[in-house]
């Protein structure tokens, strides 16, 4: 580890374990991964689901946030 932050957690815990990881975490929590080997996407949250996320979706843009404000157009 290099920092002290719960994101290294998440994707070491994930480098290790892989979706496995998922069922190890408490709490609420939200992460987003991205495994470049396996050329995939990962968007998981806790079981509980107290924490919102929101998704946005077209051809040309996948978006995500924990605040639907996130995803509205800038003016």
């Amino acid at each position: 580890f290099y920092t002290n932050t719960d994101t290294e957690v998440g994707l070491n815990a994930y480098k290790e374990w892989g979706n496995k990881c998922f069922e190890m975490f408490n709490g609420d929590w939200v992460i987003v991964l991205l495994d470049k080997f396996k050329r995939k996407l990962i968007i998981a949250k806790d079981q509980i689901g107290s924490l919102p996320l929101y998704f946005y979706n077209d051809n040309d843009l996948l978006a995500f946030s924990s605040e639907i404000k996130g995803l509205e157009p800038t003016r």
